[in-house]
């Protein structure tokens, strides 16, 4: 789970508010080219910022943490629309006490000016988990949202974890190794590489291209060749 703080000024006619208050039932579109124009917020945008992370919603000119939103997709590239796209409003959550810049976001480097003025700024662990405990003190009451996020986005990390896992270089067909759900066994998977060298996926036996799986029963079975017979 990553956590990262997205800066806006309302002076250049902009402001949370209006995410906050639309009607939009699908994703919301949160800044183009001409809006983020800071090489470090776009540089982490395309290469970091990935689906379920949770992104603050923080004011610079008023100095205030308005509320607490996540990526509805991953970072975007220029010349995509928006680089990038939060949940519909309904899913946000917009904060009954906004948390200021002095005294309760002192500890985070992303406020201050060591870290520079991009839009976009990557908040710490350690930062973030001091942070949950003043959102708990001033908003009591929206705790259980954030809490079910932070679940939500851990899940989704050992989800991509297991799938880049599946995932072998080279060409060869290879045997992958997966615990059973049945009884706790482990089973031998037969696959195939798709010819890119790094595509794989599961082969069926029925399938033409799976050569270790076109084989007759008596070999599955006893390892002898569809011809073979029984000679005394």
């Amino acid at each position: 789970m990553k956590v990262w703080v997205y800066k806006i000024n309302t002076k250049r006619g902009w402001q949370f508010e209006n995410y906050f208050r639309s009607r939009a039932r699908r994703p919301y579109g949160m800044g183009d080219a001409d809006w983020i124009r800071s090489a470090s917020s776009r540089r982490a945008l395309r290469e970091e910022v990935t689906r379920g992370d949770i992104f603050l919603c923080y004011e610079t000119d008023r100095k205030l943490c308005v509320g607490m939103t996540r990526a509805a997709c991953d970072g975007r590239d220029l010349g995509e629309g928006s680089l990038i796209d939060f949940l519909p409003p309904a899913q946000a959550v917009r904060f009954q006490v906004p948390l200021r810049r002095r005294p309760d976001l002192d500890h985070i480097l992303a406020f201050t000016p060591q870290r520079g003025r991009g839009t976009i700024q990557r908040i710490e662990p350690d930062e973030f988990g001091h942070l949950i405990k003043i959102l708990e003190r001033k908003n009591p009451a929206l705790a259980p949202r954030w809490r079910l996020w932070i679940g939500e986005s851990a899940a989704m990390d050992n989800r991509r974890a297991r799938k880049q896992s599946r995932y072998v270089a080279g060409r060869k067909a290879s045997r992958v190794g997966l615990s059973s759900r049945r009884g706790g066994r482990r089973r031998m998977g037969r696959g195939r590489y798709d010819g890119d060298g790094l595509s794989f996926r599961f082969a069926r036996d029925d399938d033409p291209g799976n050569k270790i799986g076109n084989r007759s029963p008596a070999d599955k079975q006893g390892g002898r060749k569809p011809n073979q017979t029984n000679q005394g």
